[in-house]
This record gives structure tokens, C-alpha cells and sequence, in this order.
């Protein structure tokens, strides 16, 4: 496997989004020590030969004694914080157990893609008159046109079409049925105002029913039932409510919600350590995600196909106006 480095893709530098690090829960319910050493893993990880994946420049995974070294401080005390970090949910673990950013990880295969795209464009690369668009560069140029159209069809419902015929009006009702069926907390229900600026930019209008369904399901939990509901402005920032969109009731459910979640797929309760995300949002267990992920490459190795034979078969004069 070729090694890539920010010399090789010509970013010697990663966006940093200040208002998703500020805004983050699982960060910020960190200790100040622990958000330091996250900033110092992710530098790391941007430079390590498999983009966001906790790895030395030979590629060997990077162990907590190692970590403490290359920080210098004591290895019971990188444990410490590694463990706070993973409990909070901050980064995941790949099948082999190397810790990854999941953010920075997506985007690397994407960027993957895309050269992998371009490489398949310069095979046929036909040096034409000088100054002039070659044949190559037109095809790779098409190839990405393809995968973003794919990938945007992959998300769902974009923005454009989620916001179709949608008007405030709509979205009020919608607000209110959900801040009517979310549970009190000792009697009692906060953040109204925040959580109606959250719906309001944050939800699609497709989560709707799922949101107005695990808002249901919560408040038939135990902790909801005994008083002791979430406010509901973490339960929609954190994401709490997509462990409760499938569950099946059968009188009250006992599960603690800060070390465990419900698999998207298989809908069994499981330890946060082994939550991934995939592209869709949805939070997996281990297993299942592996599963996500091997189909989620097939279908992008089909698209990559699918654009190389509709290439093939066009004529010159139309892959020149492309």
C-alpha cells in the first residue's frame, strides 16, 4: 500500500472548525488536560501514513507508552486521559484497535478517491498541442464530477431538497409536537428557546418522524419515567435520540446512556468504546459497522466502474465539451 503524506497531496496543513471543537459535548465534558492531549493526537494523526488513524510514520500503531513518550509525561497518565477520551466518545477505534478521528478519517477517503480517480484518468493521458485540455485531465475531471453527484446522492435528502415547500409555520407545529412529547426533568423542562434554534438549522425535515418517534421511546425509559429525563438540548446535540428511534418497548428499558448505546442495526445494547460512525450518521457497533463499511467500498468501487464505462462510451467530440 502506497504511503501518502501532506507533501504528496499538497496539504501541509488541516482545517480546524472552531465552533464544532467550542459547540461539542463530548469534548467539552473532558478535563482541560485531556482536550490538550486530543489536539496533539489529532497533529499526529494528520501526518500519520493512514490519514486520522493514530499511526508512527512506519505505519505501526501508536500505544500508550509511546504516546507518553512522544508528550512527555508518565504512561499511567496518558491512560487516564485516553480512557476519559474514549468514554466521552471522542475518538473510535478501527477493528485492529488503532484510534482514529473519525472526521479526518472520512475526509482522507475521500481525498483516497479522488486520486484514485485521477490515476485512472493519467493512464490514458494523450499529450496533445501545448496549452490545450487534454484527453486525461477531461476524464479525471469527470470522474470527480461523478463521485461528488454520487456522494451527494448517498446523503439522503441534500439541504435544497429538504427544505423543499418547508416554511417556518411547518417547522413550529413540528417543534411543538416534539417539545410536548419530550419528558420533564424533576418536573420540569429547560432550553426551549435553544432547542427550537437547533430544530430549527439542525434537523431535516425527513427526520421528523424518527425524531418524534425516539422522543416517544425516551420517555418511556426508566430515567425519564423516575424524573430523571436528559435536557432535551443534549439529547438532540449529542445525538442521544438516534439510540431511540428502533427500540422496541417492552415495558421500561434499563441502559446507561453515558458508557452504552442501541447498534443502528443490530439493535443490541453495546459499550460506547465500540460506537463507529458511518457516512449516514448512524452509530454501530464494531461489527456491524465493518459490515457498513465493506459494502459502503463495493458500492464505491461500482461507481467508479459505472462512471469509467460511461466515459468509454462516449465519442470524442462530447468528452472534449465535458
Amino acid at each position: 500500500m502506497a504511503k501518502y503524506s501532506n507533501r504528496q497531496d499538497g496539504y501541509p496543513a488541516f482545517l480546524f472548525y472552531p465552533n464544532d471543537w467550542l459547540a461539542s459535548p463530548d469534548l467539552n465534558s473532558c478535563s482541560l488536560e485531556a482536550q490538550g492531549l486530543w489536539i496533539k493526537m489529532l497533529c499526529i494523526m494528520y501526518l500519520s501514513p493512514k490519514r486520522g488513524v493514530l499511526l508512527l510514520s512506519s505505519g505501526k500503531q501508536i500505544e500508550s507508552k509511546t504516546l507518553a513518550k512522544m508528550c512527555g509525561i508518565d504512561e499511567q497518565t496518558i491512560s487516564k486521559l485516553l480512557k476519559e477520551l474514549e468514554e466521552a466518545g471522542v475518538f473510535s477505534r478501527l477493528d485492529n484497535q488503532a484510534i482514529y478521528n473519525r472526521r479526518m478519517y472520512r475526509e482522507g477517503q475521500i481525498s483516497e478517491a479522488r486520486r484514485e480517480a485521477g490515476r485512472l484518468g493519467g493512464k490514458k493521458q494523450n499529450k496533445s498541442k501545448e496549452g490545450s485540455k487534454t484527453e486525461a485531465s477531461v476524464e479525471n475531471e469527470y470522474y470527480i464530477n461523478i463521485e461528488n453527484k454520487n456522494n451527494k446522492e448517498k446523503e439522503g435528502d441534500c439541504k435544497e431538497e429538504g427544505k423543499e415547500k418547508i416554511d417556518k409555520k411547518q417547522v413550529e407545529e413540528f417543534f411543538e409536537r416534539f417539545w410536548q412529547a419530550y419528558p420533564k426533568r424533576k418536573g420540569k423542562k429547560v432550553g426551549k428557546k435553544e432547542c427550537w434554534e437547533f430544530v430549527k438549522e439542525k434537523i431535516k425535515p425527513t427526520e421528523w418522524d424518527d425524531l418524534l418517534k425516539a422522543t416517544e421511546n425516551y420517555a418511556k425509559s426508566d430515567e425519564s419515567v423516575e424524573g430523571y429525563a436528559r435536557d432535551p438540548i443534549r439529547f438532540l446535540k449529542k445525538e442521544y435520540w438516534r439510540d431511540w428511534v428502533d427500540v422496541e418497548l417492552s415495558g421500561k428499558i434499563k441502559f446507561n446512556e453515558d458508557k452504552e448505546f442501541i447498534c443502528a442495526d443490530c439493535k443490541q445494547i453495546k459499550q460506547k468504546s465500540e460506537r463507529e460512525y458511518g457516512e449516514d450518521g448512524s452509530a454501530r457497533c464494531r461489527s456491524c459497522h465493518q459490515k457498513y463499511i465493506e459494502n459502503w467500498k463495493k458500492e464505491k468501487e461500482m461507481d467508479i466502474q459505472k462512471a469509467k464505462e460511461e466515459w468509454q462510451r462516449l465519442s470524442p467530440e462530447q468528452k472534449e465539451k465535458r
